[in-house]
């Protein structure tokens, strides 16, 4: 993939290689458990401090097809991850693109949403700056889509 067109300066630049598969993969599943340890996490303090409203996401994804969930775990994991972190940390750091990030997921109504949203976009753009590589963020990123929306969904 790094050859890809001959843009290896740029696919290296927002962090789009390979450091091995077991590298990569035992990142990948670290960075996974820890996302999901720390939703949980946010989401019983959510609860104790009454701004638990993931309902409204619940509501949200219920009436979504299979076709667009494919798209947002796929798709959309794999572009916010270039945007947010390859993009964005370099430019206005983990903070702002963690805040850029949370603001992105408003259209469900929740503010447990937004604010999960904004710890989770902490989480990963923190992995990348240590990394600098994007390959685990995307996938666990996707992994952590899988598990919410399932969740979420109901299924």
């Amino acid at each position: 993939m790094e050859n890809l067109f001959g843009l290896a300066p740029v696919w290296r630049e927002l962090g789009l290689f390979s450091n091995g598969l077991k590298i990569d993969l035992k990142r990948t599943i670290g960075l996974f458990f820890v996302l999901i340890a720390v939703a949980l996490a946010a989401s019983f303090v959510l609860l104790y401090i009454g701004l638990h409203d993931l309902e409204n996401v619940s509501v949200v994804v219920s009436r979504i097809s299979l076709p667009v969930l494919a798209y947002l775990i796929v798709v959309r994991g794999i572009s916010e991850e270039i945007f947010f972190r390859g993009f964005l940390v370099k430019r206005i750091g983990v903070l702002g693109s963690s805040l850029i990030f949370a603001l992105a997921h408003i259209m469900y109504f929740s503010v447990a949403e937004v604010i999960g949203t904004f710890v989770l976009g902490l989480l990963l753009a923190l992995a990348f700056r240590k990394n600098r590589n994007l390959v685990p963020n995307i996938f666990a990123h996707m992994l952590y889509n899988i598990f919410a929306l399932s969740f979420l969904a109901g299924f």
